[in-house]
């Protein structure tokens, strides 16, 4: 082999180092521009938060602001989101794009409005583990808690036991023990995959390309919905709480080795496994320390957010049930 061979395999390992060092550079600065967009703004708003009553809390004064509502759940002595949370919530911490973090590299998702069907109360999607956390740190730097409170995503322990309408053994799934899905408390049916037809424009959006050929929940399963479905149409349970089962899977904090798991199935799902209550060690997704931050159906992927006690010694380390 001659020397003009040899002369570009002397570059590789330098190069390589230089392409971490980018990588941990970009690392570096997108933690310090979401650190921008989380800080204390200051005057904290006044959130009015009595144990045993339900929680309101607006982001402005704007008389078309967004608000959110959170469901005292006896047995946890906390509050839950009675949604997920939406897009029109969502837009209020990013604005109208979506910082996303794959290996900590920055990438941006435009606005949802082009899509066929848009709802702003659809809920918030292609969030991944740190947008959900950071947004319940967000929240929590802009309203007056009670000493030792903040909102977060819950616990996988948590969300199980809201979605068994308060530990309930015979609730399998949220809507109860029955395969294939009944309807919710409310009489809503889950949105999940079934035969309900395409919106106009439908096969342009990522929503809807190529899932024609997906087989589906049950060969006449309807829920009004061939995509996502506004949070309060979703389906509800006997505690209040809308969309545990399908719309959009859930960030909560489990044990997996990124300390995140997701739960309750999204708008695309068939099988029962993506949709029980306890997995048995399985969940509806568990990521690896690698790929936290990739969900197994991106579009699908969404958060609620709880008003608790703070329980963690690092907020990524739960360290309670």
């Amino acid at each position: 082999m001659d020397r003009s061979e040899k002369t570009p395999r002397k570059y590789l390992i330098p190069a390589l180092i230089a392409g971490a060092i980018v990588a941990l550079g970009s690392l570096i600065v997108v933690r310090v521009l979401v650190e921008s967009i989380i800080q204390d703004p200051g005057k904290r708003r006044e959130l009015r938060v009595i144990p045993g009553e339900d929680v309101v809390l607006t982001f402005s004064d704007e008389p078309d602001s967004p608000r959110m509502k959170f469901i005292w759940i006896d047995g946890l002595d906390m509050w839950f989101g009675e949604t997920e949370v939406t897009i029109e919530q969502y837009d209020r911490f990013y604005g109208r794009i979506n910082i996303r973090y794959y290996f900590g590299l920055l990438s941006y998702v435009g606005s949802f409005s082009e899509w066929p069907a848009y709802e702003p109360t659809w809920p918030a999607m292609l969030v991944v583990d740190l947008d959900a956390e950071m947004f319940g740190e967000w929240l929590t730097k802009r309203y007056k808690l009670p000493e030792g409170y903040m909102f977060r995503i819950p616990t996988h322990t948590e969300w199980n036991f809201v979605a068994s309408n308060g530990g309930q053994a015979d609730y399998l799934y949220p809507w109860g023990s029955a395969w294939p899905p009944e309807p919710m408390f409310d009489g809503v049916y889950p949105n999940l995959w079934g035969v309900d037809p395409m919106p106009a424009g439908g096969s342009a959006s990522p929503f809807y390309a190529d899932w024609s050929r997906r087989k589906y929940v049950h060969p006449e399963y309807k829920d009004g919905h061939a995509g996502p479905a506004p949070v309060f149409q979703s389906g509800k349970n006997p505690l209040g709480i809308y969309g545990l089962a399908g719309n959009v899977e859930e960030w909560c904090y489990g044990p997996a080795p990124s300390g995140f798991v997701l739960k309750g199935g999204m708008f695309t799902d068939t099988d029962a496994s993506y949709l029980r209550v306890i997995h048995n060690g399985n969940y509806s997704y568990l990521p690896d320390a690698f790929t936290s931050q990739i969900s197994r159906g991106d579009y699908g992927t969404g958060c609620r957010i709880v008003l608790g006690r703070q329980r963690f010694s690092g907020v990524r380390s739960p360290n309670a049930p």
